[in-house]
């Protein structure tokens, strides 16, 4: 287990929504799903598969559309989607990567294939990105490895 670092810690939570960003390609993901009911539809005859072609596109998309909501304070880190919820203890992280739109906090030691399945993964804005950098630093503990920046 980490040794909890405690000064400085505090909670912080913000939203991303990806397509906020680029809001054009907003068309061209609902042309996609639309193309992929429409397909659905045609290839079993049935309005019931139609559904599932776009809601397969959709649900794949749900972090596009609906946006995702970060929260990191003193118990760990967590990221919801639509209804999908991952969040990690501070006491699981090992390693923490921070890249230029997104800081993974994983339970691995080292980085391998296993690294898309585990942790979580948080997108900042410019806006947020030193705070929520700042707030990690104070929350993760001396034994957290922090990589980049």
């Amino acid at each position: 287990m980490g040794t909890q670092a405690t000064s400085g810690c505090e909670s912080f939570s913000w939203s991303v929504r990806l397509s906020d960003t680029a809001p054009t390609k907003r068309y061209a993901v609902l042309a996609v799903a639309i193309a992929a009911g429409l397909l659905g539809f045609a290839l079993f005859r049935h309005p019931l598969f139609g559904l599932l072609g776009f809601a397969m596109i959709f649900g794949a998309t749900t972090e596009y559309w609906l946006g995702s909501r970060y929260e990191i304070g003193p118990n760990g880190v967590s990221a919801r989607t639509g209804v999908s919820v991952t969040s990690m203890r501070w006491d699981e992280a090992k390693r923490i990567e921070v890249r230029p739109t997104t800081i993974c906090v994983s339970p691995l030691e080292t980085a391998g294939r296993m690294d898309a399945f585990r942790g979580v993964t948080i997108r900042t804005t410019a806006e947020c990105r030193a705070r929520v950098i700042e707030i990690i630093r104070a929350c993760s503990g001396k034994d957290v490895r922090i990589l980049g920046q």
